[in-house]
């Protein structure tokens, strides 16, 4: 099973980074963090929204106990950071190290010497293994870092990780002046098969040879096959031969364990960067609370700020935020209001805040309850920045073609999130149109946001299951 703080199961892939940029997490973000790489990833996983309350639950357990415990994510995410380097140091070096093999014109000592690197890196791999362990402790409580725990302690706490541990310290001082019995066992959990490399070894002793005292002859290893080559060359063939299978395997286990452990990295960095967030929020006297679950496609949120606003505005307590609830069985949300009422705020700090509560973090609301949908869909009639000039197909037609584009990914369960569409047209053409796209979008399951200039629209859904929200000159919502 893979191993992840992220997801309990495999992680769905993002449908699409459009509503990120919509929504402008992106620039609000950028306010959080400076690094644009742990940024990026940090988005890369709120567009690939969480659907199910036992997913969410679970990716906020871990970031309420990294919250309240940052050193454990401090310490975690320099233990890592370390295996990480010595992934990309093994990398590096595999050219070197997997070309000592027993070739004619590879020498002992070169062969040594590349077991010498695996063991060093080996080893070090393990003890970083082992201070995790410490570091997770008895206390942790969130079911993510247990499974980090567990799969930790179903490596260190057997007897064969000493043995291992042990080896890598021989071969790390390995000389080939001294006899070496070259013989380990491995365990290996992920195949269930247990194999062993029993290459023992030595190079003969003389009989007339004598030990310190000259009286006693020097005895051979115990448990040890004594080879007696026919020349020099089938001695370093058969050395070298040796040195080289125990340095692929203690190779082949260094890379299952970055393997398996690396990954959880990167993962932490999403965690530091919604630490930084909650920080931010915090600092700037925002509300934040963990959306709770409805069914039946409601909303009820109390108190919502746009966070872009928030974080720009040199002072937070000059913004209106906003409140509303939507029935049972709601199948959209019209959002009407003058130029510059703030219409485009209020659907972005909606669709921020869902995005946000499906990754697990706390959204900036007193109170807020959401549903769960399987993919969130954006569509802003400002991202369709460039009409082609001189196009036979009207401005309209053109506004319709792309719509068409997005409204062809819409599914059961999605919701969807539209901007200002169809600013070209009278209100009567453009309104008949929006009725009929959103009609088939709620026969598809799905449910609509609409931010539109159209007044008349509201006329044409009154016998329709929707909320209508009329944003008024003071940036408030008149009537829910």
């Amino acid at each position: 099973m893979q191993l992840s703080l992220l997801n309990r199961e495999k992680a769905k892939a993002a449908v699409s980074n459009s509503a990120i940029y919509h929504f402008s997490l992106d620039r609000v973000f950028s306010e959080v963090c400076a690094d644009a790489e742990k940024r990026d990833y940090f988005l890369s996983v709120i567009a690939a929204p969480l659907d199910s309350d036992k997913e969410i639950n679970y990716r906020r357990d871990v970031l309420r106990e990294l919250y309240e415990n940052r050193h454990v994510l401090q310490s975690l995410s320099s233990l890592l950071f370390e295996l990480c380097s010595l992934r990309d140091q093994k990398k590096k070096a595999a050219r070197v190290h997997f070309g000592v093999q027993a070739q004619k014109n590879t020498s002992p000592e070169s062969a040594r010497n590349a077991l010498q690197g695996e063991a060093a890196l080996l080893k070090r791999i393990l003890l970083a293994l082992l201070s995790i362990d410490d570091i997770l402790g008895e206390d942790i409580s969130s079911e993510g870092l247990l499974c980090l725990k567990s799969a930790i302690c179903e490596i260190t706490r057997k007897p064969q990780f000493t043995e291992l541990l042990n080896a890598c310290t021989d071969y790390e001082d390995l000389s080939l002046s001294r006899c070496t019995e070259f013989a380990f066992h491995i365990e290996n959990e992920r195949s269930g098969v247990k194999y062993s490399l029993m290459r023992e070894m030595t190079v003969p002793v003389p009989e007339e040879r004598r030990g310190i005292f000259r009286a006693k002859k020097e005895k051979t290893a115990d448990k040890c096959i004594i080879i007696e080559p026919e020349s020099k060359e089938d001695r370093k063939s058969v050395t070298v031969s040796a040195l080289s299978d125990i340095t692929y395997s203690l190779s082949s286990i260094a890379r299952e364990l970055l393997e398996r452990f690396c990954p959880i990295y990167r993962q932490l960095d999403f965690y530091a960067v919604a630490i930084e967030y909650t920080d931010r929020c915090r600092h700037k006297g925002l509300p934040l609370c963990y959306g709770k679950h409805s069914d039946e496609k409601l909303f009820e949120i109390t108190e919502l700020y746009d966070p872009l606003l928030a974080f720009t505005a040199p002072d937070s307590r000059n913004i209106v935020p906003h409140s509303f609830k939507t029935e049972n069985g709601c199948n959209g949300i019209l959002i009407l209001g003058d130029s510059g009422s703030g219409k485009t705020v209020l659907l972005r700090s909606i669709g921020c805040a869902q995005l946000l509560h499906q990754a697990g973090l706390p959204v900036t609301a007193k109170e807020a309850s959401f549903p769960d949908f399987s993919a969130i869909i954006s569509h802003f009639a400002e991202a369709e920045k460039n009409f082609t000039a001189g196009n036979s197909a009207g401005r309209f037609e053109q506004e319709v073609a792309e719509l068409a584009k997005t409204v062809d990914t819409v599914c059961n369960g999605s919701a969807v999130f539209l901007n200002e569409i169809f600013q070209s047209t009278d209100h009567k053409e453009g309104a008949a149109a929006l009725f009929d796209i959103l009609d088939y979008v709620n026969d598809t399951g799905a449910i609509w946001l609409l931010v539109t200039h159209l007044a008349d629209a509201a006329g044409l859904f009154a016998n329709k299951s929707i909320k209508i929200l009329h944003i008024n000159e003071e940036h408030q919502i008149d009537y829910k």
